[in-house]
């Protein structure tokens, strides 16, 4: 039995902990080409999406006897986007950074109500601005609408909840939670955009989500209402965000995703007011998002060297 572990992007101490379980079946690879030659004769492979590279795809998709590929990260957009190979089994780590993502989400949120980003441009112009006082605002009282209400809209509503806010859920099924005072179907987007002060967008990315949020929808938030993305860039129509930031049509937005990305540093997104970037950081972790991806993928790992199904399946 061999296995193939693409070590770029990837903690040692997850390699280390991968390889105590896997032994001597588990070739590391630390280059794309090497990564490459290891797939002779593998029956599965455990790769990062981030790096999972054109090259790597072809190889993957033409290894006549790959079975089973692990990707370590919960995102597979790359691994979409340059083809996943059709004759293996893959997983993916689940919901392994949730509660990392969510954090980030939240995290955004609060500084945008909180004015943090004006606090540190004061910081460096030394200007003491007590006119922020009257600008800002706090989450207690005030509804927090999930697109996307699923492992990681569960760990957004968990956290804002002792915050005082009110959660509503959007997803596929409208099926109630408890964490939600409201559960609908995706398409009721319109009818509860009005009532929201925050939306925080969490759904993947698919035909039906691509621009999900584009000029009508921002223009149905209230003129208050602040946005937060830390799922994909493409489901937020740019050029109407930028536009509606400008015209105050919402108070604010931040985005640990965007579209393109990285955003070019030419992009008018830049300079829109009340906006806050992040460079799509939002599932690090440090020792924990290390710990989780070890945790998740390991559990994979020993549950394929023992014959049983593995969880966390994309595509069987």
């Amino acid at each position: 039995m061999k296995i193939m572990l693409a070590s770029m992007t990837v903690k040692p101490e997850v390699i280390a902990g991968l390889k105590a379980i896997g032994g001597d079946a588990i070739t590391v690879a630390d280059t794309e080409a090497a990564a490459i030659a290891a797939l002779d004769g593998a029956i599965a492979a455990i790769v990062s999406d981030n790096a999972y590279t054109a090259g790597l795809a072809t190889a993957l998709a033409t290894s006549p006897t790959l079975q089973f590929l692990q990707i370590m990260t919960a995102g597979y957009d790359n691994a979409t986007r340059l083809g996943l190979p059709k004759r293996a089994t893959i997983a993916s780590v689940g919901d392994a950074f949730s509660p990392s993502v969510a954090l980030h989400a939240v995290a955004l949120m609060l500084a945008l109500q909180r004015g943090i980003p004006q606090m540190a441009t004061s910081k460096t112009t030394r200007h003491w601005d007590k006119a922020l006082a009257g600008k800002l605002t706090m989450a207690l009282g005030k509804t927090c609408t999930i697109l996307g209400y699923g492992s990681i809209g569960h760990e957004i509503a968990r956290m804002v909840a002792p915050l005082g806010m009110k959660v509503i859920g959007l997803n596929r099924t409208g099926a109630p939670h408890p964490l939600a005072a409201e559960v609908h179907r995706i398409d009721q987007l319109h009818a509860v955009l009005p009532r929201s002060d925050v939306l925080i967008v969490a759904a993947p990315h698919n035909p039906t989500t691509d621009k999900i949020i584009g000029g009508k929808e921002l223009a149905l938030m209230k003129p208050s209402a602040l946005l937060v993305n830390i799922s994909r860039g493409k489901l937020v129509d740019t050029p109407a965000l930028n536009e509606a930031l400008r015209a105050g049509r919402i108070a604010g937005a931040a985005l640990d995703v965007t579209e393109p990305e990285p955003l070019p540093q030419d992009n008018p997104l830049w300079d829109a007011p009340n906006l806050i970037v992040s460079p799509h950081v939002a599932g690090a972790a440090g020792n924990f998002g290390a710990e989780r991806q070890l945790e998740f993928v390991g559990a994979n790992l020993r549950r394929y060297l023992a014959g049983e199904p593995v969880q966390n399946v994309v595509r069987q």
